[in-house]
């Protein structure tokens, strides 16, 4: 099946976006660690982190793997809600760019395989809509038991490597990271099951 130009060009403009998320993300890194990149090892690395989830979600925009770019998107915006007092802030246009590469990631089609509209019958949406809903709803409550009510990381004195470490909750940043993911995968369920709703009402439209 070729793709037809109006599907080609909002997957153009995904991975344009998705370069652009991942500069926007290495600004706001160097912003906050320049010109003492070691000053604070924790802040460092959880920027590092950062970009790095960006540039992923970047690579993923460009190669068109949709899964991989929503689970980026909603990491890097689990990072800028957590870190929304400090500097989590300075990610959110990253954020955006990443979310609307998503959305027209999603919008333009699979690259290398798409699926016969006639084979996802109602029950079956239906019931990738209720897993959906289900990881989505139950990831957030996750992120907001691990992330929000308890305290992912101690305070220390000095942000040397070695209280960073002993002080970190891993057991709630480990949950965490992975509600986030459950969260991210859910929503493209979502996604799938109303882009194929969409198919088969202009598959009984056309019949």
């Amino acid at each position: 099946m070729v793709p037809s130009p109006p599907a080609n060009a909002r997957r153009n403009a995904s991975r344009l976006l998705g370069v652009l998320a991942g500069l926007a993300a290495a600004v706001a890194a160097v912003a906050v660690l320049w010109p003492r990149p070691l000053a604070d090892v924790f802040v460092t690395a959880w920027l590092l982190g950062a970009v790095l989830d960006a540039l992923v979600g970047t690579a993923a925009a460009w190669t068109g793997r949709r899964a991989l770019l929503w689970v980026s998107t909603v990491l890097l915006a689990g990072f800028a809600v957590v870190g929304m007092l400090t500097v989590g802030w300075l990610f959110a246009p990253a954020v955006v760019l990443l979310l609307v590469s998503a959305l027209l990631s999603g919008w333009a089609g699979p690259v290398l395989d798409r699926p016969e509209p006639s084979a996802t019958g109602p029950r079956r949406i239906a019931g990738g809509t209720l897993a959906g809903a289900a990881a989505v709803g139950g990831g957030a409550a996750v992120v907001r038991v691990a992330a929000f009510d308890r305290e992912l990381f101690g305070s220390c004195a000095a942000e040397t490597p070695a209280c960073v470490l002993a002080t970190t909750n891993w057991p709630a940043v480990a949950a965490t990271t992975l509600a986030l993911a459950t969260v991210a995968l859910g929503g493209r369920l979502l996604v799938r099951q109303a882009l194929a709703t969409w198919a088969l009402i202009g598959e009984s439209t056309a019949t």
